[in-house]
């Protein structure tokens, strides 16, 4: 996104949404920075994730002073639905995005902007399009264009299809002292993995449960840094792995190596604050920070083999053919 002047007054707007979001100090960093994603996913409370999509987005295009201003003949339009450089999609239908609307948007984005800069698009309930729509989609988040962005919500990121949830820069909007674990399903996997070590009372300590929690993302990471380091270890990979989770189940194990492909992406482009696994910026060295391209695909990998693990695919083939995967990525750099 440019117009860099216009975006840099939206800090305070910002700051005072991260005091209670802290997950939004990421953003309001990459807006400071002039490094804001194409394609952001909101998750949280739908009333929640809808009112600051809108905010922003009105900020974003708003030329007052301080905006969101709400004065502006920008802001104007925008409250007055009439904006020309926004567009929301589906806006008069309360069921799941579907093609037609895809297709609307489609139409929308390949005009230029009315006023020459941004231009920006709202799309709740990402969790809920229909895959038809998802994969059309899919192919304006892979090629974004310059000066468009897209605010999108979802309830948790774990219901959005994975090729979509790749592209994305997910900002939780959970309050500061909720759980730090957004993702629905990792947080499902984290609890399973956490009631394997049982306390000397028979019941499970919170210190045993949170120091184990951390073992298994250090033992990933070191899994990944093999991966980086030694792509063509394919069958040793896989026995690695199921080794690492040979008392637990192995989706959580993959729940847990998707929440570490995720940090790194977030690293990746400089977002360091809001890291399920911290530890991941001192055990990775800058010769291990491969393409952003190379982490988005080994993330979708990775979905795609929790979803052939929901079919019943054996897990060692399963493994066996995401560390393949992984290592013609990791040696096409």
């Amino acid at each position: 996104m440019d117009e860099q002047g216009s975006e840099l007054r939206l800090q305070a707007f910002l700051t005072e949404w991260a005091h209670t979001y802290p997950a939004l100090e990421g953003l309001a960093r990459a807006l400071q920075e002039n490094t804001l994603p194409h394609a952001i996913l909101l998750t949280g409370p739908t009333d929640l994730t809808s009112q600051f999509a809108g905010l922003f987005a009105e900020g974003l295009l708003c030329t007052g002073a301080v905006p969101p201003c709400g004065e502006c003949e920008s802001c104007r339009q925008y409250r007055a639905g009439v904006h020309p450089d926004f567009h929301r999609v589906g806006e008069q239908q309360t069921g799941p995005v579907k093609t037609a609307d895809i297709e609307v948007l489609q139409t929308w984005l390949s005009r230029k902007s009315h006023y020459g800069g941004n231009r920006v698009y709202i799309l709740q309930h990402l969790d809920e399009i229909t895959p038809v729509a998802g994969n059309r989609l899919l192919k304006g988040l892979e090629e974004p264009l310059s000066n468009v962005l897209a605010l999108m919500t979802a309830r948790s990121s774990s219901a959005v299809m994975g090729t979509l949830l790749s592209r994305c820069f997910v900002y939780p909007m959970q309050h500061r002292e909720s759980l730090a674990f957004e993702d629905a399903a990792v947080a499902r996997s984290l609890t399973a993995l956490s009631a394997e070590v049982p306390s000397t009372t028979g019941e499970t300590s919170g210190t045993d449960a949170t120091d184990l929690i951390i073992a298994y993302f250090d033992r990933v990471l070191q899994w990944v840094q093999a991966w980086v380091r030694q792509p063509t270890r394919v069958l040793n990979l896989a026995d690695d792995f199921l080794r690492i989770f040979s008392a637990a189940h192995v989706a959580d194990g993959l729940h847990v190596l998707l929440a570490v492909l995720r940090d790194m992406i977030h690293v990746t482009v400089g977002d360091n604050r809001r890291l399920r696994s911290p530890s991941l910026l001192m055990q990775f060295q800058a010769t291990d920070k491969l393409p952003l391209s190379v982490w988005l695909r080994a993330a979708d990998i990775v979905q795609e083999t929790l979803t052939r693990h929901r079919a019943h695919v054996v897990p060692q083939l399963n493994l066996e053919r995401m560390c393949i995967r992984l290592c013609e990525v990791r040696e096409s750099v």
